[in-house]
């Protein structure tokens, strides 16, 4: 998955600025690469290492497997309940 430092900014809320600081700190950790963008010299792509979809894998194993332990305890109503909930915050 490839996207600017402008489209990370916009979906997380903040100002490229910000996001940017973040972004380098990933970079430095071997998570994500920063490259220029082709098509504007002013813009950079954001890249996902192999470190960076590895951990992104196990994220979602994480969740996945606590979802699984919460629905186990939960009633059928409350299983819905909790489905549209993650459900709407992960389209956020």
């Amino acid at each position: 998955m490839t996207a600017t430092i402008y489209n990370v900014a916009e979906r997380a809320g903040v100002s490229k600025q910000a996001v940017n600081h973040v972004l380098r700190d990933l970079e430095h950790l071997g998570y994500l690469e920063l490259r220029p963008d082709p098509d504007d010299s002013r813009a950079r792509l954001v890249e996902l290492t192999e470190r960076g979809r590895a951990l992104v894998d196990a994220m979602f194993e994480a969740a996945a497997a606590t979802e699984q332990a919460l629905v186990a305890t939960l009633t059928p109503s409350q299983r819905r309940e909790l489905k549209a909930t993650l459900t709407a915050l992960w389209q956020r």
